[in-house]
């Protein structure tokens, strides 16, 4: 959805977390839900790159779009921390059977293992930015209400 958004900018980059979290190939932690807390320093190290990138591409008048999984407030947090100003934080909230039937047809199935996070999610970071059931939309659709809503999406600027 980063991608679709970016791409209907005048200027923008799609900064997508799990791409820069790819470049770790020797030594690469797989996460797992019973993941212990020192095992997500490879992940954090990837969030931070890609705060790095947002800002040098902001500097540039190049709008960033980050693409990434924020299941908790901490990581929210360290992000609104990080990140050019102004943010706005686009929550896609399909239902987990939607998500499920999704990941399905896709070629690398991922859902399954992160489905868990959705409850979690709600109870961490409800009325922050803007929320979107996507159940029902395609990537279309779901880029239009994003643009039709796009204000309600900005966080306060002195979050974090």
């Amino acid at each position: 959805m980063a991608h679709a958004l970016a791409s209907r900018a005048k200027l923008a980059a799609h900064l997508e977390v799990d791409a820069i979290y790819d470049f770790i190939v020797g030594g690469r932690i797989q996460f797992a839900k019973d993941s212990g807390p020192d095992d997500w320093w490879q992940l954090r190290l990837a969030r931070s790159h890609v705060q790095m990138l947002a800002m040098s591409f902001a500097e540039q008048c190049v709008l960033p779009f980050v693409d990434d999984v924020v299941a908790d407030r901490g990581v929210l947090d360290d992000y609104l921390r990080g990140l050019p100003r102004p943010v706005r934080l686009i929550v896609l909230d399909p239902t987990v059977e939607a998500v499920l039937a999704r990941d399905a047809a896709r070629h690398k199935q991922v859902a399954s293992g992160w489905a868990y996070l959705a409850q979690s999610m709600r109870e961490a970071l409800s009325g922050i930015g803007l929320w979107l059931d996507t159940s029902e939309l395609d990537v279309d659709m779901t880029v239009l209400e994003i643009e039709r809503r796009w204000d309600a999406a900005l966080l306060a600027q002195g979050s974090g």
